[in-house]
């Protein structure tokens, strides 16, 4: 068995440039006809060679919009339903979520829902998550029209880039909606900013919340020391009511040995005097 070498294995060539100047083109290189490099965010496979310049068209595709918007929307009901896990109230037997009532889940809950349904001016087309199909429903989630955002990038794609992604620059303090959520954590839960981190609506009740735990423990901690020194006195009481109680038994089995003796000076049986 041998084998004849018909033609020799060697890496798909690509030229990428202007078709009406070849000099000015990038020539690259693939062992798997695939070009992951040449332009970003497009991936090239070579399915043969060509004898003339070849146009490739990118149209825009909704489908990562889509499926961000999907995550989003998924993890802002997942925070709905965390803090309705934990400030429930139960009027049947009068039982309460851990945070019942806590001021600082409140602000959380009301900062985010007055955020997420109010208006972002200055951002052109779009001026609200509803006019893109982001809604809120009555139980506070959000619901996501796929349709009604589709729609919306198809008519504006830019506008809508806008829109969600638009963050403060030196002609414009505006922000887009991942901007001002972003700021609203910061805020609330404290970010990457460090001088930020301590003036945060959480992270301050986490503070307040540590510092009376390590002030009750300081408190456990004395009150377990006094509770020592007073059981080390009360075994010391025990320990001498006990010896007087054994020296009281030792004298009345003494008093109880002691025989009556005859008085001097009586008659014996035997009739003499002693």
């Amino acid at each position: 068995l041998s084998f004849h070498e018909s033609s020799r294995a060697r890496d798909a060539l690509l030229a990428y440039g202007l078709p009406e100047v070849v000099a000015s083109s990038v020539v690259a290189s693939s062992g798997t006809n695939t070009f992951s490099d040449i332009v970003d965010g497009i991936d090239i496979t070579l399915h043969g060679t060509a004898d003339e310049a070849v146009t490739i068209r990118v149209e825009p595709s909704g489908d990562k919009v889509l499926a961000a918007a999907e995550t989003f929307v998924e993890a802002y009901n997942a925070v709905v339903e965390n803090i309705d896990s934990l400030t429930f109230f139960n009027e049947n037997d009068n039982t309460t979520g851990v945070l019942f009532g806590s001021s600082a889940v409140l602000r959380v809950e009301s900062g985010l829902s007055k955020l997420l349904t109010g208006s972002f001016l200055g951002l052109g087309k779009f001026i609200s998550l509803e006019e893109v199909g982001i809604e809120t429903d009555q139980s506070g989630k959000l619901v996501l029209d796929s349709t009604k955002l589709s729609a919306a990038f198809e008519d504006a794609p830019e506008a809508l880039e806008l829109f969600f992604t638009k963050q403060a620059d030196q002609d414009s303090s505006t922000l887009g909606v991942s901007a001002k959520i972003e700021e609203l954590i910061d805020l609330l839960a404290g970010g990457k900013s460090r001088n930020k981190v301590n003036s945060s609506v959480l992270t301050n009740r986490v503070d307040t919340l540590t510092q009376k735990i390590n002030s009750n423990n300081d408190r456990v901690e004395i009150l377990n020391r006094r509770l020592e020194a007073e059981r080390e006195l009360l075994l010391n009481q025990f320990y001498q009511m006990e010896r007087i109680i054994g020296q009281l038994q030792n004298n009345l089995s003494a008093l109880r040995s002691l025989t009556v003796l005859s008085p001097l000076g009586t008659k014996s049986s035997t009739g003499l005097f002693g």
